[in-house]
């Protein structure tokens, strides 16, 4: 279970050739921060993956309905959901590492942008340089580990926290 900010890039892959079901969900959470769990990693025991599968279904089954009480039930279920969440958050993680040779340097360079996106001069040399490896080798296992490019992580970043700044503050777009 993975909560992801929105328009971040999130890649899932299975582990040792096992199968993969990957439910996604995308919902705004308003009155609840998640600020020291956001985008942690974790692996639910098995009880709890067979509710968090039987809450989707229930949940697909919901939605089917036009009942004006739709839109309740289903926070009910998606509360639920993050309930789950939280319920095994403070849990040691579970997973596996990643066992890329290049993914120690891929985390330098995204820890360096989240840090660092509001600096309008931050370039690929910069990132490269605070990840420990030349730009064209950056480049490379970025798009190995993620699926994306590093600039366009970096964009990423920003139109996210933009976004945040328009919706919790009273500044306008200009």
């Amino acid at each position: 279970m993975v909560p992801i900010p929105p328009r971040i890039l999130h890649v899932v892959q299975p582990e040792g050739g096992r199968g993969l079901i990957q439910r996604v969900i995308h919902f705004e959470l308003r009155d609840l921060t998640l600020s020291g769990s956001v985008t942690r990693t974790l692996t639910l025991p098995a009880k709890s993956q067979k509710q968090v599968a039987r809450i989707f279904r229930e949940l697909r089954e919901e939605w089917s309905f036009t009942a004006n009480y739709r839109g309740t039930v289903v926070a009910g279920m998606l509360a639920a959901l993050i309930g789950i969440y939280l319920r095994h958050s403070d849990q040691p993680e579970k997973g596996e590492p990643i066992h890329s040779p290049g993914w120690p340097s891929v985390e330098k360079a995204v820890r360096f942008m989240q840090q660092h996106y509001r600096d309008q001069e931050l370039s690929l040399p910069a990132i490269s340089l605070a990840a420990g490896v030349s730009p064209n080798y950056l480049c490379r296992i970025f798009k190995e580990n993620t699926g994306g490019s590093v600039m366009r992580y970096l964009m990423e970043i920003r139109i996210q926290r933009a976004g945040e700044q328009l919706i919790h503050s009273t500044d306008n777009c200009t």
